[in-house]
């Protein structure tokens, strides 16, 4: 796997393109001296990584595994299994 298929797995372009928004507010605002261009990049900022803390502690209990099939060759329809399993926190209790 190269590095832009895995930057691109980690951050979609949505979370992308929002930094490169903040990030061209911060530097607007900063070389025309606007502070609330500097202040609403900051905002856009701080969500980003409320964001992806909020993310993070969602998905920390999830284990991916992927399980081998055995040789295939090129042309072949292969089946693919993986496991996932979600580790139960007693604390933590989910009804459906």
């Amino acid at each position: 796997m190269d590095d832009q298929s895995a930057l691109s797995g980690f951050l979609p372009r949505e979370g992308r393109l929002w930094l490169l928004v903040a990030g061209g507010l911060l530097l607007a605002g900063w070389i025309k001296g606007i502070n609330l261009l500097i202040l609403l990049a900051f905002l856009m900022m701080a969500l980003w990584v409320v964001n992806l803390i909020a993310s993070f502690r969602q998905m920390r209990g999830i284990r991916g595994r992927r399980i081998p099939r055995g040789p295939f060759s090129p042309g072949m329809p292969v089946c693919g299994m993986s496991n996932l399993p979600i580790r139960e926190n007693p604390l933590r209790r989910v009804a459906v």
